[in-house]
C-alpha cells in the first residue's frame, strides 16, 4: 500500500520501485516489468523535475523520503530503464531517453557508462551515424576509467561498447550506415586523438578528412603542416595549391609562409614565384603604414576643434520664475583651428545689487542695503581648445563692459552746516564696469546640438556716476542721505566672475 501526496507522485513512486526491483533482483528483462506502463511512464517522467523533490511518501505504514539529489539520481535510472525497454524493442525513442538518463546521472559515473554503452549500440543498431558518438565515445572513457573494479566488472558483463575508439566507429559506419561518412566526422575524430597525443591516428583522419573533401582553409593549413612533418613533398604541394588560390594578394605573411613551405616541398618554381608576390605585399604594406602614420600624426596635429559657428542661449538666467527678473544672455563662437572667437551679449532686468564689497564708501552705515538695476553686458573673448574629438577643454582672456542703470532716485538732501537748509531732488545713478577675465570650461564640439559649460574670473573696475538730475546741484554743499548715491565710490577696484551653462547648435 502506497500512500502520499498526489496521484502522479504514486505513480511516480510505484514506478521508481518497479525500477528498484528490477536492478537488485540483476534482472534486465525490463519489458514484461516497464512496457505495460511504458507511455504513462515517459509523460510522467518527462514532467518531473527538481521541483517536485522532495517526495515524502508511505509504504505498508512505514514513512519515506526520496531528497532532491535522490529523485534525479532514481529519475535518471529511471529514464535508463525506460530506454532500455525502447532498446529491446527497437523503437527510436530510446535514443532520446538514453540522452536524457546520461544527462541527469552526470552524479553517477557508472550509470553513465551503463547508459552511454546502450546509447552507442543503439545507435549503431539503428544505423543512426554521426559526431555526437564520437564524443559520447569519449565521454564514456573518460567515466569508464574512474569507476571501481567491481562497477567495471558488471559493465564488461553486459558487453557494452566502452572504448574511445573512433576507427571502430568508422568501420561500423562504412559497413552498416546507408549514408557516406562525411568530412566532419573525420575532422572531429582526428581532433578528438589529437588532445590524446595520437599522432599515428591524428595523420590517419586528417588524410580521410581531406580525401572527403575537407577544404576549410583553418584545416588546410593544420594538414599541410602535418605533411611537411611527414615530408609527404606530392600532397603538401597540391594542398598548397589549394591555399595559393585562398589566399588573398595583400595576406602577406600567408603568401610569404606558402613560399617557404613550396620551398621545404622542393618546388623553387612556385616559392620563387610566390616570394616574389609576397615581396611586392610588404612593400605596399609599409608604404600603406608610413602613409598612415603621416596622415596618423597629421591628424593628431590638428585634430579637435576644427571650424564651425556655435549659437547658444544662457540657461541659468532664464530659469527665474519672475519674468520681470528673468535674464537673456545670448552667443557666437566663431571657431578656426583649435580657437574660437567668442561674442556674447546678456540683457539684465531688475538685478540684485549689494551696497557692501570692497571697494564701498566706509562712511555710510547702511551698507547692507539692496538696490536692483537694468542694463547689459557685452563681451568678447578669445578660446583656445585642447584635442578632443567631440568635446573639447577650452581656456582664453575674456574682456566684458556692463553697463547698470539704478533708475531715478528721489531722496532728501540737506546742508550740513544749516540743517533747515533741506529740500528733496531727484537722482539717476548709473555705473559702468570693466572686466578682464580668465574664462574657461568644457564645450561639445560636435555639429548639432551642442552645449557648454563655463566659468570665469579676474579684476574689475567700477566707475559710478550719481548724474543729479538738477545740473545745477551743489554736490560739495549738499550732504545726500541716500546711500546708493552717497555710499558709492566714483571709482573702485573688485574681483568680476562669470559662471553659466549654454545650450544651442552648432553649424558644420
Amino acid at each position: 500500500m502506497i500512500s502520499y501526496g498526489t496521484s502522479e507522485q504514486q505513480r511516480i513512486v510505484k514506478y521508481m520501485f518497479l525500477s528498484a526491483s528490477v536492478s537488485v533482483s540483476g534482472k534486465r528483462d525490463t519489458i514484461s516489468v516497464i512496457y505495460p506502463y511504458l507511455n504513462r511512464v515517459r509523460f510522467i517522467a518527462d514532467n518531473m523535475s527538481e521541483n517536485n523533490f522532495p517526495i515524502n511518501f508511505s509504504v505498508d505504514g512505514k514513512n519515506y523520503t526520496y531528497s532532491k539529489e535522490a529523485g534525479m539520481g532514481t529519475l535518471a535510472n529511471f529514464y535508463e530503464s525506460i530506454s532500455e525497454c525502447e532498446y529491446k524493442l527497437k523503437k527510436g525513442q530510446a535514443e532520446k531517453d538514453f540522452k536524457k538518463a546520461i544527462s541527469l546521472g552526470k552524479p553517477n559515473t557508472f550509470n553513465q557508462c551503463m547508459a552511454i554503452g546502450y546509447l552507442i549500440d543503439f545507435m549503431q543498431e539503428s544505423n543512426h551515424y554521426n559526431e555526437s558518438m564520437l564524443e559520447y565515445s569519449n565521454l564514456l572513457h573518460d567515466s569508464y576509467l574512474i569507476i571501481d573494479g567491481p562497477a567495471k566488472a558488471r559493465i564488461d558483463s553486459l558487453d557494452l561498447w566502452r572504448m574511445n575508439q573512433p576507427a571502430a566507429i568508422e568501420a561500423a559506419y562504412l559497413s552498416k550506415s546507408k549514408e557516406p561518412i562525411p568530412a566532419s566526422f573525420y575532422l572531429k575524430a582526428y581532433k578528438n586523438y589529437q588532445k590524446q597525443g595520437r599522432g599515428d591516428y591524428v595523420y590517419d583522419f586528417m588524410n580521410k578528412a581531406y580525401d572527403r573533401g575537407a577544404s576549410d582553409k583553418a584545416f588546410l593549413w593544420e594538414y599541410v603542416d602535418m605533411l611537411k612533418i611527414n615530408s609527404q613533398s606530392s600532397k603538401g604541394q597540391e594542398v598548397l595549391n589549394k591555399l595559393y588560390i585562398l589566399t588573398a594578394i595583400n595576406d602577406c605573411d600567408n603568401l610569404q609562409k606558402i613560399a617557404e613551405y613550396y620551398m621545404n616541398f622542393g618546388n623553387m618554381v612556385m616559392a620563387k614565384e610566390v616570394k616574389e608576390k609576397a615581396d611586392d605585399c610588404m612593400k605596399k604594406r609599409e608604404k600603406e603604414q608610413k602613409l598612415q602614420q603621416k596622415a596618423s600624426s597629421k591628424k593628431y596635429a590638428y585634430r579637435g576643434v576644427n571650424n564651425g559657428i556655435y549659437f547658444g542661449v544662457d540657461l541659468f538666467p532664464l530659469c527665474r520664475l519672475d519674468a520681470s527678473k528673468r535674464d537673456y544672455g545670448f552667443k557666437m563662437d566663431l571657431i578656426g583651428k583649435n580657437m574660437a572667437h567668442e561674442f556674447y551679449y546678456k540683457i539684465h532686468n531688475n538685478d540684485k545689487d549689494l551696497m557692501y564689497d570692497l571697494s564701498s564708501s566706509t562712511e555710510v552705515d547702511n551698507n547692507l542695503m539692496d538696490i536692483y538695476w537694468n542694463g547689459f553686458t557685452a563681451a568678447y573673448g578669445l578660446k583656445f581648445f585642447t584635442d578632443n574629438d567631440e568635446k573639447a577643454f577650452f581656456i582664453g582672456p575674456m574682456f566684458r563692459y556692463r553697463s547698470k542703470d539704478y533708475g531715478v532716485v528721489d531722496t532728501l538732501v540737506y546742508n550740513t552746516e544749516n540743517l533747515n537748509d533741506r529740500y528733496y531732488t531727484s537722482f539717476h545713478p548709473k555705473e559702468v564696469q570693466y572686466e578682464v577675465l580668465i574664462n574657461y570650461g568644457i564645450q561639445r564640439t560636435k555639429p548639432g546640438i551642442a552645449t557648454e559649460i563655463y566659468f570665469g574670473f579676474g579684476p574689475k573696475l567700477s566707475m559710478f556716476s550719481a548724474n543729479p538730475v538738477d545740473p545745477d546741484f551743489d554736490n560739495t554743499l549738499y550732504y545726500v542721505e541716500n546711500p546708493i548715491i552717497e555710499g558709492r565710490k566714483e571709482m573702485r577696484w573688485g574681483l568680476g566672475a562669470r559662471i553659466g551653462f549654454t545650450i544651442g547648435i552648432k553649424i558644420f
